[in-house]
């Protein structure tokens, strides 16, 4: 038998926590193997249970999804986040996807878009609607002001690694991350310095002296 998603449901809401263990569990791919109705309580069974995704809402009291995105990208780099929120406008989205979010959902999906996104996530390193992401190819490399936006230390490193001649493959060896994760990073670069390939990039950090 395959190895199931070993999933954490981190959600305010004792009804929203315990309907979507309820529905998860009806798949046998899935098991929910903890829940938490905070950021700080997600931290904690995140250092006892071995998690394969988090599905985390953002608005929690003690400690928002946010705050805890950002600790997961640096101590639970291997777990997967997917967002679920009734947010759904694209800088929260991107912020979000800065903070090292895997997939985003709108708490208004239908439950077959729930599980598609946590199949694909599990098997890809990320996913995200297409009509999402479009939007977000096309405004990633500018936010509010109109300004450029700098990119993550994450970024980069890869992008380091990518001007030195590596393969996505070899970077996600180097940094211990997916091959997935370092392409979604990638994609993130292009955006954020309004290049569209490696060559252009390359381009773009030599005319800027960027490496």
């Amino acid at each position: 038998m395959d190895k199931k998603t070993r999933i954490i449901i981190a959600d305010d809401k004792p009804l929203m926590r315990r309907t979507l263990t309820a529905f998860l569990n009806d798949f046998p791919e899935f098991e929910v193997v903890g829940e938490s109705a905070n950021g700080r309580e997600l931290l904690d069974l995140l250092k006892e249970i071995e998690t394969d995704i988090v599905v985390l809402d953002l608005e929690m009291p003690v400690m928002s999804g946010l705050e805890a995105l950002r600790v997961m990208q640096i101590r639970f780099e291997n777990v997967k986040a997917v967002v679920l929120s009734v947010h759904n406008d694209m800088p929260r989205i991107r912020e979000c996807l800065s903070l090292g979010a895997r997939g985003y959902l709108s708490k208004d999906c239908v439950p077959e878009q729930l599980i598609d996104t946590l199949r694909n996530v599990q098997v890809k390193g990320f996913y995200m609607e297409e009509n999402i992401y479009k939007n977000l190819l096309q405004n990633f490399a500018y936010n509010a002001s109109g300004t450029k936006q700098k990119l993550s230390k994450r970024e980069q490193q890869i992008l380091k690694e990518l001007h030195n001649g590596k393969s996505e493959k070899q970077i996600a060896a180097l940094l211990n991350i997916s091959a997935g994760t370092v392409h979604f990073h990638r994609m993130n670069i292009y955006s954020k310095t309004d290049t569209h390939n490696l060559a252009e990039l390359l381009k773009y950090v030599s005319e800027n002296n960027i490496v």
